[in-house]
């Protein structure tokens, strides 16, 4: 047995080569390429820290520096001997939160015997021909919370580990890193285009490469497909004027343009996500402010006033897909006095404009733009039983009682994190038009 260290970390290991690559420092059980590209997409999202799944885990080897970054910790290692060695690797280490499961993670429930791939092969999987002491179960059934990576490393079944596990993805959308090499087609015969094409078909885009290491993102379907919403929220007839905006949204931004309405809303609510009790009693001016905040935050994609666009957005669009470092797309504000929150006032033309955009999802610019609203409305929220709108431009201080003001539900909030993450901020949607849209 040997112990091999490297980064503050040991490595209790049975293999020699390991041990002298490690020590005499040739190589690292983690190789840096793979470690800086979760730093950067950490940056880009510091909120998603909260669990990483390891399924492939062998000596712990990629679970060890994953504990200084993500609060909790699964690893899945099926091999016994290499799970003990991934056991006491935790305790050697002294790790406290990563919990470690002898057992492998595929599409289905089964059980098996560990097999080796090939005779000089160093890579094993689970032969379910016949039955073994080796159980396999699917990482849905396991019901686990708040995931935000999976790394998934299985010597060719990684297909149907994710298979198995798109319950888990589509709920939390993780950061997804696989091992993709010719094992997949060799010993399974799937063919790697086969992996690529399931993370498609759930809107995974490729975010990261390190030799046979492929991450793996998603991104929402309203920004891959170009989707723009506007929100009508009364219950009246859509004006004239509006009417002829809408047609010419659809007509010049070459995207495809959904008008939500009440009657087609509960499609986008999601269950976990309910609207706030405060919507009820918002006019319909603050509920289109309200949806649009919901909107970006939950769903992505483009978001427009009904009014008159200067031309195509497509362009605006493939600008943000293809700088992932950037949350929101938008305009050059028309001057300084468009923008409500003082101190951004200073740089107004760096701003987004407040008309129209396009949004990545789940940021954390459009978290805390949907946090600080529905802080707002918590507090508002005794006043507005009270005092619900009464006509759809209401607002406060008005006579009617109505506690919000004209700009308390998005652009005093906007155009305050607008200022907090100018860096993240593109200028590329063509501006919309101010003049006759009611």
């Amino acid at each position: 047995m040997y112990t091999a260290s490297f980064d503050n970390f040991k490595y209790k290991t049975d293999d020699p080569v390991f041990y002298n690559s490690i020590n005499a420092g040739k190589s690292e059980p983690y190789p840096g390429g793979e470690l800086d590209l979760i730093k950067k997409y950490l940056e880009l999202y510091p909120n998603k820290c909260r669990t990483y799944i390891d399924i492939g885990a062998h000596l712990g080897t990629t679970i060890m520096p994953m504990t200084r970054l993500f609060k909790n910790i699964h690893g899945f290692e099926p091999n016994p001997p290499t799970f003990e060695l991934l056991s006491q690797n935790i305790a050697l280490n002294d790790v406290k939160n990563v919990n470690v499961y002898n057992c492998g993670i595929s599409n289905s429930e089964s059980s098996g015997t560990i097999r080796r791939h090939g005779d000089n092969s160093g890579c094993y999987y689970i032969d379910t021909s016949n039955d073994g002491s080796i159980k396999t179960i699917t990482l849905d059934s396991l019901e686990l919370s708040d995931v935000d990576f999976i790394k998934i490393d299985v010597a060719g079944n990684e297909l149907n580990v994710l298979k198995g596990a798109i319950n888990t993805i589509m709920k939390y959308k993780p950061l997804i890193e696989l091992e993709i090499n010719h094992c997949s087609k060799t010993y399974f015969g799937i063919d790697p285009e086969d992996i690529f094409s399931f993370l498609r078909s759930l809107h995974y885009v490729k975010y990261g490469q390190c030799h046979s290491n492929y991450f793996f993102r998603y991104e929402s379907p309203y920004i891959l497909n170009k989707t723009i919403f506007c929100f009508w929220t009364g219950t009246n007839e859509i004006t004239p004027n509006r009417l002829t905006n809408l047609q010419r949204l659809k007509d010049k931004t070459g995207c495809e343009v959904k008008l939500v309405t009440p009657d087609n809303l509960p499609e986008y609510i999601l269950s976990e996500y309910p609207l706030h009790e405060a919507y009820q009693y918002l006019s319909e001016t603050h509920k289109a402010d309200y949806l649009r905040t919901y909107f970006m935050h939950f769903h992505g994609g483009g978001y427009t006033d009904i009014k008159d666009t200067e031309g195509s957005w497509i362009q605006a669009f493939d600008d943000i897909l293809s700088n992932p470092n950037k949350y929101i797309n938008s305009y050059v504000e028309f001057h300084k006095d468009c923008i409500v929150y003082e101190p951004a006032k200073i740089v107004w033309d760096k701003m987004a404009g407040n008309c129209a955009y396009i949004c990545r999802p789940g940021t954390p610019f459009t978290e805390k733009w949907y946090s600080e609203m529905i802080s707002v409305l918590d507090k508002k929220l005794p006043l507005l039983r009270i005092n619900p709108a009464t006509n759809p431009q209401d607002c406060a201080p008005n006579g009617s009682g109505y506690p919000i003001t004209w700009s308390e539900i998005l652009g005093q909030i906007f155009h305050k994190i607008c200022y907090e993450y100018l860096d993240y901020i593109m200028q590329t949607v063509p501006r919309i038009s101010v003049l006759n849209y009611r």
